[in-house]
């Protein structure tokens, strides 16, 4: 029965969500159209639209595996997102060194295009959003390995 709370709550949640993007992205709509339409803005319903599927299709899998009788989390599953973190987190280091690599030394000694400091934090947060995702996926699909 818990399982069904959680689902439900997740369900709510979901739905709050994908209300507070729709209405965040319709007032950028509304107030950066107010001058004239720029077909620009439609680049920010990419990021937007790939939130809202994942989060749909999440929960479609969660709420299929719920009503078959499968728990929502288990130790496996626990396992998986442990081991996913940590190998995000070694590969987002790595990632980050040779960022700083790029920057000072590369950047500051011979003239390569640098990166503005808001830029480099996006692209660093979208490196370990996205490796986590797909090791997760990876794992996810494959197994665990033993080290």
């Amino acid at each position: 029965m818990e399982d069904k709370k959680r689902l439900r709550f997740m369900k709510v949640f979901g739905a709050a969500l994908v209300t507070f993007i729709v209405a965040f992205l319709a007032y950028i709509f509304v107030t950066e159209s107010a001058s004239g339409f720029d077909p620009m803005l439609l680049i920010i319903l990419l990021p937007a639209a790939a939130i809202i599927i994942a989060l749909m299709l999440n929960i479609s899998r969660l709420g299929a595996g719920v009503r078959s009788g499968l728990p929502l989390r288990d130790e496996m599953s626990d396992k998986i997102k442990n081991r996913a973190g940590y190998l995000s987190l070694m590969a987002t280091l790595y990632f980050v060194l040779g960022l700083m690599f790029y920057h000072g030394f590369l950047v500051e000694d011979y003239g390569f295009p640098g990166l503005v400091v808001r830029h480099a934090m996006m692209v660093t947060l979208i490196f370990i959003i996205g490796s986590f995702g797909l090791i997760w996926f990876i794992l996810n699909r494959r197994g665990m390995c033993d080290e």
